[in-house]
């Protein structure tokens, strides 16, 4: 923005928060663990190591009054509702609740996948039920 309409002396409180901002960025910065390349495989080893047993996880429900009607088990894809719909996740319905999703993912491991309510869309592959 040109000087004259955005500067330091017609904003002197937004322009010392946001130099306050950079401070502490970069103070984070200097003390935060350096993140390296893994290869695939490698990052597939990583997050299994984390994996919690199946009977340990969170309550598997499906609200049974969403309007979506969908069974637990349904394959479905979890996509942004807004921009980035090209990628979606599918997989198999774990729990569906107000505030979140939940499907399990098959391939090398199994994995499952969290997604908010607001803001992605959830629907069934193939219009499958």
């Amino acid at each position: 923005m040109p000087s004259h309409v955005v500067s330091k002396e017609k904003f002197p409180r937004v322009f010392g928060w946001m130099s306050r901002f950079q401070r502490a960025m970069d103070a984070s910065a200097s003390i935060a663990p350096k993140p390296r390349a893994m290869a695939g495989d490698e990052a597939a080893s990583y997050v299994e190591s984390f994996k919690e047993e199946e009977d340990t996880t969170a309550q598997e429900v499906v609200n049974g009054d969403d309007p979506q009607d969908f069974a637990q088990g349904t394959l479905v894809e979890v996509y942004p509702a807004d921009w980035g719909s090209s990628h979606r996740d599918s997989g198999r319905l774990v729990a569906l609740a107000p505030d979140e999703v939940t499907i399990k993912v098959e391939g090398a491991m199994s994995l499952r996948i969290h997604a908010p309510r607001t803001g992605f869309r959830v629907t069934a592959v193939g219009g499958l039920r």
